[in-house]
Formats: structure tokens, C-alpha cells, sequence
């Protein structure tokens, strides 16, 4: 266990378990964020699926030409927003007329 941690054998046997508690935590910690990385490369993958699906059985769904951004400024997240804002509006819009149509 202590070679996967990155402690020389040599080393290994100079240390009492106290002193070799660092080198535990900073084990622990790196393979909580190599999780991490691999969750969040597999949401991504679960993205680019989603868009593949809609783009495959809609009508109007594209699959994105050129890789999502994963960074946006704050311009672009604002304009985002207020788009999706909009869409939502049109979409309640339609949804309010059909269901007053159907009384």
C-alpha cells in the first residue's frame, strides 16, 4: 500500500505510522479527485449521447459541429440565460392557449 501512495520502500522504513499519515491523506485526496475527473468525463460523455439521441429522432435537434465549451464568461452565461428564459416563456405561452383550447 505504501509504493501505490508514492512512499519509497526506503523511506517506508525510516517512518513510524504517524509520519507516514501525510502521505495517506494526500493518497486519499488524489484518488477522490481522479473519481471526480472520471464522474464528470462520464456526465460529458452523457451530453454528447443526449445530443446524438435528439439529433438521431428530432426534427429540429443538431448534433453541435465543434465541442461544447465548458467555460463560459459571464457574457456569454447572461445571454444563455436570458435565451432559455425566452424559450421558456414561448414554450408556457403555447402550453397556456392549447390548454385554454381544450375547455
Amino acid at each position: 500500500m505504501a509504493l501505490r501512495m508514492g512512499v519509497d520502500y526506503h523511506l517506508f522504513w525510516q517512518l513510524n505510522p504517524r509520519r507516514l499519515q501525510p502521505f495517506v491523506k494526500a493518497y486519499q485526496e488524489e484518488q477522490k479527485a481522479q473519481l471526480e475527473r472520471a464522474n464528470y468525463a462520464a456526465w460529458l460523455s452523457g451530453i454528447y449521447v443526449t445530443h446524438s439521441i435528439a439529433a438521431s429522432l428530432g426534427e429540429n435537434a443538431r448534433y453541435p459541429e465543434k465541442p461544447i465549451d465548458l467555460y463560459e464568461t459571464e457574457e456569454e452565461l447572461e445571454s444563455r440565460k436570458a435565451r432559455e428564459a425566452e424559450l421558456f416563456s414561448a414554450y408556457v405561452d403555447m402550453f397556456n392557449k392549447n390548454f385554454e383550447s381544450r375547455k
